[in-house]
């Protein structure tokens, strides 16, 4: 949003409405578009200030933390942050096999287009 945040909610399913789940912050401008990985467990963000961050999302009732590296860290963590985009990132899709691996497909404004392989990010 223009709070230079992504936020995620969670449906508990059964619950009256939704609870806050976490905070993707990292950017320096708005965040203009977010795009999930096909196995729910990876989230980009793309923003206004060039760049798409790259958070590792912990899974609800699976993992308590998104990082093992730090227990209190929450559920999210920013993992890699992709740079070199000349313009507000307007677009972002991950493409490949769903099972962790492939790259992710960031558009930026104009005609240029980036294609990141996460693994060598």
């Amino acid at each position: 949003g223009e709070d230079e945040a992504a936020r995620l909610w969670l449906d508990a399913g059964s619950g009256p409405g939704v609870s806050s789940y976490g905070v993707c912050r990292g950017h320096k401008d708005e965040v203009v578009r977010v795009s999930w990985h096909p196995t729910s467990k990876i989230l980009a963000t793309a923003s206004a200030d060039g760049s798409v961050g790259v958070w590792r999302v912990a899974q609800p009732g699976v993992e308590a933390s998104a990082t093992t590296h730090d227990p209190d860290s929450g559920a999210t963590a920013l993992v890699d942050k992709l740079e070199g985009h000349p313009d507000q990132v307007y677009g972002c899709i991950f493409v490949g096999d769903g099972d962790g691996g492939g790259p992710m497909l960031a558009t930026a404004a104009g005609t240029d287009l980036h294609l990141w392989d996460l693994e060598r990010a």
